[in-house]
């Protein structure tokens, strides 16, 4: 999704930073400075994001399969929960506060025939489900 997103966003950004984990495996594309650390250590997000100084942040970082979520629930609260609570204190920290938008899943919502909206009722019935709706 993210190189989808890049894309997109190069006909119109000035400059475009990508951070991910080592695990990522994205394919790297012309253009576009990446770096990569752990959401989860405070001090290099909070430093990196200084160093970017993003005017606009798509948060898309995170565990997002669901049997890994429930084989290993606390690498996904660490990752999902506290790595977003980090990206978002890092940014809250910069001179221009950047829009950012954090992307989730419908799977925080309770299932339901209707169409879902942001207002609809919340039951994560997994942990990625749960982590998310936490975020």
């Amino acid at each position: 999704m993210g190189n989808h997103l890049i894309q997109l966003l190069k006909s119109n950004a000035s400059h475009i930073a990508v951070i991910a984990s080592g695990e990522s495996n994205s394919q790297r594309l012309p253009g576009v400075d990446y770096y990569e650390l752990d959401i989860r250590v405070t001090d290099e997000i909070r430093s990196l994001v200084h160093k970017i100084n993003p005017t606009y942040i798509y948060h898309l970082a995170g565990v997002s399969a669901v049997d890994v979520s429930w084989s290993n629930p606390r690498l996904t609260f660490e990752v999902n929960v506290l790595g977003t609570s980090n990206l978002f204190e890092a940014a809250m920290s910069l001179p221009a506060l950047p829009r950012i938008l954090n992307v989730s899943t419908s799977q925080v919502y309770a299932s339901s025939d209707m169409i879902l909206t942001e207002t609809s009722p919340i039951n994560p019935d997994n942990p990625y489900a749960a982590s998310k709706a936490m975020a």
